[in-house]
């Protein structure tokens, strides 16, 4: 009896020791995480992307802003794209908003040397050159604008109701935005056909100033 009672003091024992071993453990990581939270604290796209640090990803992700560059979902080097403007620069791609693509080059310290969106030059020279939202269209515009183009098409249309929309595209510049697609819909003998179309919007005042359909210009 006295045997057992022994093993099973001993049992407790290691036990105890594990847990307070497991509690220091705990402890002892929580003061060096409130001591060093930089070293634990989960590293941004560009960090990864990149391999630099927080400050140089930080002048990096402060450059990206002043281009309107924010909620970008991904950023990956791209050695296709190494020295395109100086000989040692590194190419990257970065995924912005709504799916469009901005290409960035860094130097040897991870500075950034130029931005671009298409053929359009965001920064260059250390300086904003233009904002990615000169050339793209919100979530909300790209709505907008589909309905009224729609409503504009279903006005061509010999029946409105057979309407089915597609291939929508869209450009935008520092004048004007330009909107593309095509519509499948019925003729006057029931038949369905393709009609492609093209609409351009000046940006200050919001008005149609060119609506192609089937190739001829309606605004005259």
């Amino acid at each position: 009896m006295s045997e057992t009672k022994a093993k099973k003091g001993h049992g407790c024992l290691i036990c105890l020791i594990v847990f307070i071993g497991f509690i220091v453990a705990v402890t002892f990581g929580i003061i060096q995480t409130m001591k060093n939270p930089e070293l634990y604290a989960e590293k941004s796209k560009v960090e990864e992307a990149v391999g630099c640090s927080k400050e140089e990803a930080k002048s990096i992700e402060d450059i990206l802003k002043k281009c309107d560059i924010t909620d970008y979902q991904d950023v990956k080097a791209d050695e296709g794209l190494n020295g395109a403007w100086k000989k040692n620069d590194k190419g990257y791609r970065v995924d912005a908003q709504s799916g469009n693509e901005v290409l960035m080059w860094l130097n040897q310290k991870n500075k950034v040397i130029v931005l671009k969106y298409g053929d359009n030059v965001l920064y260059k020279k250390g300086k904003v050159k233009a904002k990615l939202s000169d050339y793209t269209l919100t979530n909300d515009e790209i709505v907008n604008w589909q309905v009224e183009c729609q409503s504009q098409v279903k006005a061509m249309l010999k029946s409105p109701s057979s309407a089915k929309f597609g291939g929508w595209k869209y450009g935008k510049n520092k004048k004007q935005i330009i909107v593309q697609g095509y519509v499948d819909a019925e003729n006057s003998f029931g038949a369905e056909i393709r009609s492609q179309f093209q609409f351009k919007i000046n940006r200050k005042t919001e008005a149609i100033t060119s609506f192609i359909f089937d190739g001829q210009e309606l605004m005259q």
